[in-house]
């Protein structure tokens, strides 16, 4: 993703899952005052499929974080 818009893909470059635009996202210097007070994901993106790697998710709400927390716990991190 982050080749795609080195590459000159756009000014706002999202990796995609399944079609569906979701995180990361590169916002070059041009756009940046274009972005809304409601969010980038309000400014169009060239998509990056990253399917191949696995959807990073996001912790949006307190049942997101519960979520992450249940599933940190379930799979602690190795020394």
């Amino acid at each position: 993703m982050v080749e795609a818009w080195r590459q000159g893909a756009g000014d706002v470059v999202a990796a995609s899952y399944a079609g569906q635009r979701s995180h990361p996202v590169c916002l070059g210097h041009a756009v940046w005052e274009q972005v809304p007070d409601a969010g980038a994901r309000m400014v169009k993106a060239v998509l990056v499929a990253c399917d191949d790697l696995g959807e990073p998710g996001d912790v949006d709400t307190v049942e997101d974080l519960r979520k992450l927390q249940a599933a940190l716990d379930d799979h602690p991190p190795h020394d």
